[in-house]
């Protein structure tokens, strides 16, 4: 009698407790698209159709990629269910991978990236030199604190607590970029 809307909610859940960074996606994702599509759903009775016609469904307004990262919760929720004491689950649907072309794409050639740096406001322009210098994902950039950052070492000390792979790593600050550095 378990629907699928509480193994999600047992999802969320576990997100919570160990802290995971993706907690927000992950609930965004929840409650956008898969509570509607699969929330009053009997567990035990979801089918592989009913995946393929959400995979249907969703490749009219999302890519592959998109797609992969909702099926993945739903998995995952059932493969929580399915480790609770008693199961809330026997069974964990297949649920298939899409093939994914994330090939990236738009960098900026050298003279486009002084022409966005020359219109930005003063305030902005540390966080997009950073940003094309470093490749930091815009998170950690946003999340940056300034004690994490020795301007006499030339060096930002990113915390693990907002990368994603949960590392701590060292970024370089080069002299050009401090105010009044030669």
């Amino acid at each position: 009698r378990i629907k699928v809307d509480s193994l999600l909610t047992l999802l969320i859940e576990d997100y919570r407790r160990h802290d995971k960074a993706d907690l927000y996606q992950a609930r965004l994702r929840t409650e956008k698209h898969l509570r509607p599509a699969f929330g009053e759903i009997i567990a035990a009775k979801l089918t592989s159709k009913d995946i393929r016609a959400y995979i249907e469904k969703r490749q009219k307004d999302a890519a592959n990629a998109t797609i992969n990262r909702e099926l993945a919760i739903i998995r995952r929720a059932y493969n929580l269910g399915a480790l609770e004491d008693p199961p809330l689950v026997y069974r964990v649907p297949r649920i298939p991978t899409l093939k994914e072309d994330n090939v990236r794409e738009g960098f900026l050639e050298p003279e486009q990236y002084r022409m966005i740096l020359n219109d930005l406001p003063d305030p902005v322009k540390p966080v997009f030199v950073l940003g094309y210098h470093l490749g930091m994902r815009t998170g950690e950039l946003l999340a940056l604190k300034r004690d994490w950052v020795d301007l006499d070492e030339g060096l930002i000390y990113v915390n693990g607590c907002i990368t994603k792979n949960r590392k701590a790593k060292t970024a370089p600050i080069y002299r050009r970029w401090v105010r009044g550095s030669k």
